[in-house]
C-alpha cells in the first residue's frame, strides 16, 4: 500500500512539473510573439491619425502633435531609465549572498526609484489624457478623433 501511495505521489509530482514547464513555454512564446513598436513608429502613427482628420483646425493639430510628442519623448526617457534600473537590480539579485551592506541599501534605493519611474510614467499618460480631454471639452476635437486617440493610447503605455 505504501508503495502504491509513493508511486501515485511521484506520478502527480512529475505531472505537476511537466504542466508548469508547458505553462512557462507557452508564456515565453506568447511574449516573444508580441510586437514591440519603436518610439519613431508610434510618433509616425500619431501623425498619421492627426492627418487623417482634415476637420481639425491647423491650430488643433499642432497642439495635439506637441502634446503627443512631449508625452512620447518623456515616456521613452522613463522607459530607458526603467530598463537601466531593472538591469542593475537583476545584477544585484544574482549575487544575493555576496552583497555588502552598502549594496543592499543601494538595491533598496533602486527599488524605490523604480517605483518612482512607474509613477512618473502613469502621471505622464494622465497628463496627456487631461490635455486631450481639455481640448475636447473646448470643442477643438471631434468624437471621431477622440475615438482614434483612445485606440492610440494603448500604444503609448
Amino acid at each position: 500500500m505504501k508503495c502504491l501511495i509513493c508511486r501515485v505521489s511521484i506520478l502527480l509530482l512529475l505531472t505537476s512539473c511537466a504542466s508548469k514547464k508547458n505553462d512557462t513555454l507557452r508564456i515565453q512564446n506568447r511574449i516573444a510573439s508580441e510586437e514591440v513598436r519603436t518610439l519613431k513608429e508610434i510618433q509616425l502613427h500619431s501623425e498619421m491619425i492627426i492627418e487623417a482628420h482634415p476637420e481639425l483646425s491647423n491650430d488643433s493639430k499642432l497642439k495635439v502633435k506637441k502634446y503627443i510628442n512631449e508625452a512620447l519623448n518623456k515616456q521613452q526617457l522613463l522607459k530607458d531609465e526603467e530598463s537601466k534600473i531593472v538591469q542593475i537590480l537583476l545584477s544585484k539579485s544574482l549575487r544575493v549572498n555576496q552583497l555588502t551592506n552598502a549594496e543592499q541599501r543601494d538595491k533598496q534605493a533602486m527599488k524605490k526609484r523604480l517605483q518612482s519611474v512607474y509613477e512618473s510614467k502613469a502621471e505622464n499618460i494622465f497628463s496627456l489624457v487631461s490635455q486631450i480631454t481639455e481640448m475636447a471639452e473646448n470643442n477643438e476635437l471631434n468624437e471621431s478623433f477622440e475615438n482614434d486617440m483612445k485606440l492610440f493610447m494603448r500604444e503609448i503605455r
